[in-house]
């Protein structure tokens, strides 16, 4: 039988500790929507007027990510009503079956 080392609960403690205080700030970019490009996938990539955004320049909403369905739907309401969006972004990843760098989106709302 093998044995654990004794030390190997503490260092696993330690570690998600470590973790877990590691900060993850989400910038936020504000402005009205310029285009929205919803692709064959069913990820939807979109600028925002005057708004550089990191990565490659646009945001993204993963066809798979939990809420995408909602997400895109609040999208199309806000530019609908020619509101001002305000997005939140903390990574920059893949684009569902294309690659590249994207800006994806964590959270969208208006005021």
């Amino acid at each position: 039988m093998l044995r654990k080392p004794r030390f190997a609960g503490l260092v696993a403690a330690v570690l998600l500790s470590t973790l877990s205080t590691v900060p993850a700030h989400a910038a936020n970019y504000v402005g009205p929507i310029d285009w929205i490009e919803v692709w064959p996938s069913g990820n939807v990539a979109f600028k925002l007027k005057n708004v550089t955004a990191p990565c490659n320049g646009q945001f993204l909403i993963n066809n798979s990510m939990p809420g995408a369905r909602n997400l895109y739907a609040y999208l199309l309401t806000i530019k609908a009503t020619g509101n001002t969006a305000t997005v939140a972004h903390t990574t920059c990843g893949p684009a569902d079956g294309y690659g590249g760098s994207y800006a994806v989106v964590d959270y969208l709302y208006f005021y």
